[in-house]
């Protein structure tokens, strides 16, 4: 089902390397993720990132947003095989495991920093370092692609998606983080919503929106976001004066099919 980013030939597993046909090898790292990600890249979450978002979903923020994920793959007839695309620390893989043992997940991303931090966490799993717009599996590989604040790459995913399978994509609602871009910015816009994948079937599409009071966490969920990069110094002094603030979670949830 791996297939080697180089000649496209399947990948076989031998202990802890990988390799095809034509003797390109690939080694697992020893967090036990694999990268077949050919150049180096800047691209992906860095390790401050990383490091926050992990130590603001440890505290259960968005359990309610894996409720309602799990609730959604729950009601598909077959999950056997599951790739989470673009899934960071791996929070969500995580749970999605859990919640369903007996499929095989994979999980992707191009930030090696976020990859070896899943891998560490969950050794049943296989981590991989690669970029969505070049999955390295098969054809018709998975039967559910997971999405979730990641970008989509909607004809690789049709490629290694079986016929009649799912992708469950999570986006920002429009009043996300509503409070906290009111902090940074002078003027505050909603987030527009669009439901439309070309060349997939909306099955269902639902939104989760609540807010809850954060304190010591909030410099986390700030570093996570893209804001904490693109606001200007004045805007984050504002954020570290701050002792507590109530922040709106919004997420829109969708299901479609091939």
């Amino acid at each position: 089902m791996l297939i080697c980013p180089i000649c496209k030939n399947a990948l076989q597993q031998k202990d802890k390397i990988f390799q095809c046909q034509n003797n390109h090898c690939f080694d697992l790292a020893s967090s036990g993720y694999l990268n077949l990600l050919l150049l180096k890249s800047s691209s992906g979450d860095n390790r401050e990132m990383v490091n926050a978002r992990h130590a603001f979903l440890a505290k259960g923020y968005f359990e309610r947003l894996v409720a309602s994920i799990i609730s959604l793959m729950a009601s598909l007839d077959c999950i056997k095989r599951v790739l989470d695309c673009g899934c960071g620390e791996g929070y969500f893989l995580d749970k999605c495991k859990s919640a369903f043992p007996e499929a095989d997940f994979f999980g992707l991303d191009i930030s090696k920093y976020a990859i070896d931090k899943a891998a560490r966490k969950r050794k049943d799993i296989l981590h991989i370092v690669a970029s969505a717009a070049k999955i390295p599996f098969s054809d018709e590989s998975f039967d559910l692609v997971i999405n979730i604040f990641a970008p989509h790459f909607l004809e690789e995913f049709a490629r290694v998606l079986k016929p009649g399978g799912h992708i469950l994509k999570v986006t920002p609602g429009p009043k996300h983080l509503l409070e906290l871009k009111e902090v940074l910015y002078e003027k505050v816009y909603l987030n527009e919503i669009d439901t439309e994948l070309p060349g997939y079937s909306l099955q269902n599409t639902s939104s989760l929106t609540y807010r809850t009071k954060i304190s010591d966490d909030l410099h986390n969920l700030l570093k996570m976001t893209p804001y904490f990069y693109k606001t200007p110094a004045r805007g984050l002094e504002k954020i570290s004066t701050l002792k507590e603030l109530e922040i709106t979670f919004d997420f829109n949830i969708s299901l479609y099919k091939k």
